[in-house]
């Protein structure tokens, strides 16, 4: 029963002590921590950056084990099956079992901070074991087994409280808080051994290609806020069908793109009605609205008030 081996990733032993252990990339020169919560389970901070070595195909010899991914900020895109590709955006939170080669991955933001808390169960000790066990009910090779019957990858639905168990995890590795990192760490193993996996998890995947597309789609939609943009014209633009390009826009940005573009005409009209001095048909048109009146019932549809009331609403605070 062996743990895993980190210089597969080009990743050397620099430092350990009985709490962390420190890795230095040889290619990069990056450092990546790794702190020793249990036997057979540990959490990897990510402060990732593009890693040219990681773009490539590559096959791991690992034990059995499983890993849950956490994205506080940054996107990270990885193909771990041919032809399917998986992101981790900010909140997202995946599952990955038994999972031994890479075809490609990539860091899609300037970079990347979360953590990878990596179980390998064979390697949980007895003791570890039935300290679980008698304290808080939990058996971790059992939960391993409910994950295996599963994919090997798998998104877990943004659900409330596994996003805050994994924010103050996250919060507490940069402070190096190892007693309440290893609390938050059974919390967060307990609810998912406690949850119905079958009920919250999403198998979607897309190819890089689709994602690539709609991403820029949405860049498009971002750029060109004052246009009239349609669905039917992005499709078209970016060369996609309509059901896969909703499909995928549900699923990168859990909004359909007409409510994706919604909010951000109105989140950019809130602005200009809070910082600029522009009379209301002015952000209408800046918005893509050809009237007042259409703009009104929009901006109400998202701030359940008038653009003049949230104008008047937002200098009224200024000055009190």
């Amino acid at each position: 029963m062996k743990e895993i081996d980190y210089s597969q990733w080009k990743m050397n032993l620099f430092y350990e002590d009985e709490n962390k252990k420190i890795y230095i990339d040889t290619a990069s020169e990056e450092k990546y921590i790794v702190y020793k919560l249990f036997s057979g389970i540990e959490v990897m901070y990510c402060n990732f950056v593009n890693n040219e070595q990681w773009s490539v195909p590559a096959i791991f010899e690992v034990p059995k084990y499983f890993q849950i991914a956490y994205s506080h900020n940054g996107a990270l895109q990885l193909e771990l099956n041919k032809g399917k590709t998986v992101w981790c955006d900010p909140g997202d939170l995946y599952i990955f079992h038994d999972v031994n080669r890479r075809y490609y991955s990539e860091v899609l933001t300037t970079d990347f901070h979360g953590f990878h808390l990596i179980i390998t169960p064979e390697t949980i000790d007895s003791e570890t074991s039935a300290y679980f066990l008698k304290y808080f009910d939990l058996n971790v090779a059992d939960l391993y087994k409910k994950i295996q019957t599963m994919k090997p990858v798998l998104k877990l639905k943004s659900f409330d409280n596994a996003i805050h168990i994994c924010e103050e995890l996250y919060e507490n590795i940069l402070e190096e808080m190892i007693g309440v990192i290893r609390v938050k760490t059974i919390e967060l193993l307990l609810l998912l051994y406690e949850t119905n996996i079958n009920q919250v998890h999403i198998y979607r995947n897309f190819t890089k290609e689709t994602i690539e597309k709609t991403r820029m789609a949405k860049a498009y939609i971002d750029a060109n806020l004052e246009k009239n943009i349609t669905v039917e014209y992005l499709c078209i633009t970016f060369d996609l069908t309509l059901t896969l390009f909703k499909n995928c826009f549900k699923e990168l940005y859990q909004h359909a793109p007409y409510e994706y573009c919604l909010k951000a005409r109105m989140t950019k009209a809130a602005e200009l009605l809070e910082h600029t001095n522009n009379d209301i048909l002015s952000i209408a048109l800046e918005v893509g609205y050809v009237n007042s009146s259409s703009f009104a019932r929009a901006f109400r549809k998202v701030y359940h008030t008038s653009p003049s009331r949230f104008r008047e609403n937002k200098l009224f605070t200024k000055f009190q």
